[in-house]
């Protein structure tokens, strides 16, 4: 072992060894149990060591250390490490490495094996100090160390809030962050919301006294910032009836209103499946568009909206024929006019097909409620384009891993018309003499239902339709958040006030809006 620590010494740089040697003559300082010393002058001479049951030395003064006769030496030698160091070393580490993983210092293997093995205590007859027996100035030399933060945060003799962070997440386990403690977050955050409830006497708004409490402010970050902002904003579309309930909260239980508090984040489901990007070919998009691919996954045609405009228009005179020879296909629907149903958004040039498949040809998605000709109500752009099959692959996947017998998959129906043109299917109250129609943006997209059985379930309500799985919707829509592309966050509507409940407060906008109790609706909102 001794040639193990000369070894150490070599090829640490000089800062590291002084730091691990005060470290060990500060664990013994700070009366950390140690094993009975042997002395280097023993090894030297010859002598006999002590009776196990001798009374230990004392441990040496500074007053010792400057008086004559004690040879001071400026040069740390880790070959002639003393057991007591070695010993505060061991009694420091030895509960705090549980998978007995230590910095990489650039050691060989076997060298980093023997040093594990030390601090593992296989050879130590020593008492083990709690980690609350460890002073705090001792604890924070093990990050300069190299150790991770996370050995200097232990929470298991109760005295560090660290506990909960270290502890291994489950898939799709709802994270909740805390608040910023930040005191001038704190405050600024205070006097804005008593002026926003009307605590305070100065009458003017809310949002200017943020303003001028936020400006060039440097107590603040920016993302604290941004937070206080967004927030406010939150608080200004709520209900005068909701503001009452908060502020009568917040005076007599100092309870901060939840628009506030910081958005929760869900460990992934999958967390080993990463996002792929679409694969564009190069040059021109041909006249009748061309195939495009995300990650080998086949079930997309790109087309140029100008070039292709005619035969566009072409298509949405076949929907209105469709739709008048069966009426009862759609719940409403009106004739489009052929050429507002094709947009000017360029961007959304991008076919979903009815069917999609992976490189091994197994099914990804397939539709519901749907004619051939309605196709054409299909469209959207890259970035949906990729948050839909990355999901669908994802919830392949998915069932996959839990064990499903039945694995089906995604079941869609609308996304956009080509371009961002006009919808059939209006809310029958629209009385305008150009209705845009439903899906009158650049991403939106309707998914079946998960039911219990394996397929897809018909409502919200279980009275209505006893298949209806909520977990697997949460489970959906946990899946959908993770595939989202940078920039963007993900917004879905469904008409279950448990599962709008479960995503308030997080990353996931989920909101109860008609008429979605029998679909979800998935679209992405840039950040």
């Amino acid at each position: 072992m001794g040639n193990t620590l000369a070894f150490v010494g070599d090829v640490m740089t000089p800062i590291a060894g002084i730091a691990i040697g005060g470290l060990g003559m500060l664990a013994g300082l700070a009366g950390i149990p140690t094993s009975p010393v042997r002395r280097k002058e023993d090894e030297v001479t010859g002598e006999a060591p002590p009776p196990p049951d001798a009374p230990e030395a004392p441990m040496p003064t500074p007053e010792m250390a400057a008086s004559p006769g004690v040879e001071e030496n400026s040069d740390f030698d880790f070959g002639n490490l003393s057991d007591k160091v070695r010993d505060g070393i061991q009694n420091l580490l030895k509960d705090f490495i549980p998978d007995l993983s230590l910095p990489n210092l650039g050691l060989p293997d076997s060298i980093l094996s023997e040093i594990a093995s030390l601090l593992s205590g296989e050879a130590s007859l020593t008492p083990r100090s709690s980690w609350s027996d460890i002073p705090s100035w001792v604890r924070g030399l093990m990050p300069f160390l190299g150790f991770p933060v996370s050995f200097t945060n232990d929470s298991r003799d109760g005295d560090s809030t660290g506990g909960e962070s270290n502890r291994e997440t489950k898939p799709g386990e709802k994270i909740i962050a805390p608040e910023s403690t930040n005191p001038e977050y704190v405050r600024i955050r205070n006097q804005v919301l008593e002026r926003f409830f009307g605590i305070d006497t100065d009458p003017g708004k809310s949002r200017d006294l943020l303003k001028t409490l936020v400006k060039d402010n440097p107590l603040l970050s920016e993302n604290e910032k941004k937070h206080l902002t967004d927030s406010l904003e939150k608080m200004y579309k709520l209900a005068k009836s909701d503001v009452e309930k908060l502020k009568t909260s917040y005076l007599n239980e100092n309870q901060i209103p939840n628009q506030f508090k910081p958005n929760a984040s869900f460990a992934p489901l999958l967390p080993g499946v990463a996002n792929l990007s679409m694969l564009t070919p190069e040059g021109k998009i041909p006249a009748g568009g061309r195939e495009v691919e995300i990650g080998g996954v086949t079930g997309i045609r790109e087309y140029d909206i100008n070039l292709d405009r005619k035969d566009l228009e072409s298509r949405v005179g076949e929907m209105n024929d469709h739709n008048i020879r069966n009426p009862d296909a759609h719940e409403i629907d009106i004739q489009v006019d052929t050429e507002k149903g094709v947009g000017a958004n360029t961007d959304v040039r991008y076919n979903i097909q009815p069917r999609g498949f992976d490189e091994s040809g197994n099914v990804l998605w397939g539709t519901y409620s749907f004619h051939e000709a309605d196709n054409i109500h299909q469209f959207t752009d890259k970035a949906t384009a990729e948050l839909f099959v990355n999901g669908a692959i994802k919830w392949r996947e998915y069932q996959i891993q839990t064990g499903e017998t039945k694995v089906s998959p995604l079941l869609i129906n609308d996304f956009s018309m080509p371009g961002v043109g006009n919808s059939p299917y209006v809310n029958p109250t629209d009385k305008s003499l150009n209705p845009v129609g439903h899906h009158h943006r650049p991403s939106s997209m309707d998914i079946a239902l998960p039911g219990k059985d394996g397929g897809s379930a018909s409502n919200t309500d279980s009275k209505k339709d006893p298949n209806y799985d909520q977990d697997k919707t949460k489970a959906l829509i946990k899946i959908m958040g993770e595939s989202v592309p940078s920039g963007y966050k993900l917004k879905v509507y469904l008409q279950d006030e448990d599962v709008v409940t479960y995503f308030s407060n997080s990353n996931i906008i989920v909101q109860n809006i008609a008429p979605h109790t029998h679909h979800l609706h998935f679209e992405l909102v840039k950040n």
